[in-house]
């Protein structure tokens, strides 16, 4: 059934992406351009390498005055300041740089994510509109991946309350909103694998396996430092069961891999890091140390503590801690997006991990991203906004 079902669906949706969406739109809704800006990105490193984390992005690049960029910012609705250039490619198509004013704020993994849709507009010469549906049609591919792995983990060794609202509830909710954002042009799904993978791993009790897809995912997206807490339960477990020997060739190409991917994904953090006040500050609940930040903060407090009192009863302590440094990670980011609410799914699937219920755990995860979702990035799940918004793009 599984199958059948994720296989209509990416046909239908597949479909969809192809010929449903309006030729003056590159994703639901129409003003999403991110995926457009990941795969120019992709372009500009190849020019200038390393330097998209060491300088602001207008810096390696000319503002594009020709006519070509006045036709797409005409008909996509691109702003003029973020239509770049450089006198290597004279004759194709600008870039697209999204906060042009900062360096690259993603880490090298979705540079190679986005890398063949690069190749192919260098090659070919794509507009914008056929690089926006390769890259909607990879994320439908690699969203319903998410979906088929949310599926498995939820229903693996489930009793029938658990089982109820995996299947009921949490799946549902999590194919809308997975689904929703793919379209619209967000990337987020192809790490949100590498962390349920290694969710996946801790179940197992494999500690270096969670370690290296822990670091695949942080390679993917910076946004996995808000699940550092799974890092460090493999790291317990990587000590407790002895896997520093490494007497396997495997073990040590994992731990030499896993600590590339982390090594250049912290030095590219590290590198933007000053920059990122440029972005202003976009999130209610930021918290900055002055009485009114924190009488704003009580509101999304008050119902996370309760949160978290049920799962400290239910034993369900990794889920707990997740929750917790998850949240300091959302009332310290002074710039927060509607989308950012898909990086809280992992949350969902954090059972099977030591709680004395699964359901239990399942049902107060569910509030925690709920509450985090409606709050923090005014989110509200179950709106029907794919729907709505698929609708509208077909009529």
């Amino acid at each position: 059934m599984r199958l059948k079902f994720l296989s209509f669906s990416l046909a239908v949706w597949a479909a969809f992406a192809a010929f449903g969406i309006s030729s003056g739109h590159l994703g639901l809704s129409g003003w999403s351009t991110d995926h457009n800006s990941h795969v120019d990105a992709a372009v500009l490193f190849c020019y200038r390498g390393f330097d998209i984390y060491r300088k602001p992005m207008n810096a390696l690049a000319a503002r594009s005055e020709s006519a070509l960029a006045r036709e797409y910012a005409a008909k996509y609705n691109w702003p003029a300041d973020s239509i770049y250039d450089l006198p290597e490619r004279a004759g194709r198509p600008p870039l697209l740089i999204n906060g042009p004013t900062i360096p690259c704020p993603y880490p090298p993994g979705m540079l190679l994510y986005s890398l063949p849709e690069a190749i192919l507009k260098e090659a070919l010469g794509l507009s914008p509109k056929a690089v926006a549906t390769l890259s909607l049609l990879k994320f439908l591919i690699v969203t319903h991946l998410l979906i088929w792995m949310f599926w498995g983990l939820l229903l693996e060794k489930s009793d029938d309350d658990a089982r109820a609202l995996a299947v009921w509830v949490i799946l549902p909710l999590v194919y809308l909103e997975s689904i929703a954002w793919a379209l619209t042009g967000v990337y987020d799904a192809v790490a949100l694998i590498a962390l349920l993978l290694c969710v996946g791993s801790l179940r197992s009790k494999r500690g270096l396996e969670s370690l290296l897809w822990y670091a695949l995912a942080a390679f993917l997206h910076f946004r996995t430092l808000w699940f550092l807490p799974l890092f460090l339960a493999g790291l317990r477990l990587f000590w407790k069961n002895r896997e520093y020997r490494m007497s396997a060739g495997r073990d040590r190409l994992m731990a030499v891999a896993g600590a590339i991917m982390l090594g250049v994904s912290a030095w590219c953090f590290l590198t933007i890091y000053p920059f990122l006040a440029a972005m202003g500050t976009r999130n209610f609940f930021f918290f900055d140390g002055d009485l009114p930040s924190l009488a704003r903060l009580c509101y999304l407090l008050v119902p996370m503590a309760l949160i978290a009192a049920g799962l400290a009863r239910d034993r369900a302590w990794l889920m707990l801690s997740c929750l917790a440094w998850t949240l300091v990670m959302v009332c310290r980011s002074p710039f927060v997006q509607m989308w950012h609410s898909l990086y809280l799914l992992p949350l969902l699937a954090m059972t099977g991990l030591g709680e004395k219920s699964a359901a239990r755990g399942r049902l107060l995860a569910l509030l925690a991203y709920l509450v985090m979702a409606s709050l923090a990035f005014t989110r509200f799940p179950f709106s029907g906004v794919l729907v709505l918004d698929a609708l509208k793009e077909l009529l």
